[in-house]
């Protein structure tokens, strides 16, 4: 299968504005406690924050294609500047950020968000950033699955129990 790895252009931006609903309708459905929703608005937020992010701080995004048609995207930035307390914990760093990866469901499987990731990851160790930060929902087994066979390890872990 060949797959091509390229920057977003604005030709994508229905796909990719697309892809990030169709990312949450799916933790929407895996969600094992129904806590996660969708409201009206959602999407103008969310997306709008993730723009802003890529936009502001350095960001990129990527895009998966076969045959010339879009089939996933992952976008990445660099963090802001480690704040006073945070050195307090933390040795001195520059944070990447993969905010958001997706790929259609008919694709997945084939290892491409593994290569979409480590695109991103090359274009933030080019901004000098020395790790890289991703999260998930514990119930997304499959994105666990992703990241640890690519060399992420679990950080932080919060447990959530549904108690009525």
């Amino acid at each position: 299968m060949d797959i091509k790895i390229r920057e977003y252009t604005e030709k994508d931006l229905l796909f990719v504005k697309s892809s990030f609903e169709n990312l949450h309708d799916y933790v929407v459905s895996i969600d094992p406690i129904k806590r996660i929703r969708k409201m009206p608005g959602y999407l103008e937020v969310f997306f709008g924050k993730f723009v802003n992010n890529i936009k502001n701080n350095q960001g990129k995004i990527y895009i998966s294609e076969f045959e010339g048609k879009p089939i996933g995207f992952v976008g990445g930035f660099v963090a802001d500047k480690q704040s006073e307390e945070n050195l307090l914990e933390v040795i001195p760093s520059q944070l990447g950020i993969i905010s958001d990866i997706y790929t259609i469901p008919e694709y997945r499987g084939k290892k491409i968000g593994g290569r979409l990731i480590k695109q991103i990851e090359e274009y933030l160790v080019s901004k000098n950033c020395d790790a890289i930060w991703i999260n998930t929902n514990g119930f997304n087994t499959s994105a666990l699955r992703l990241y640890k066979s690519i060399g992420f390890s679990e950080r932080e872990i919060g447990l959530m129990k549904k108690i009525k």
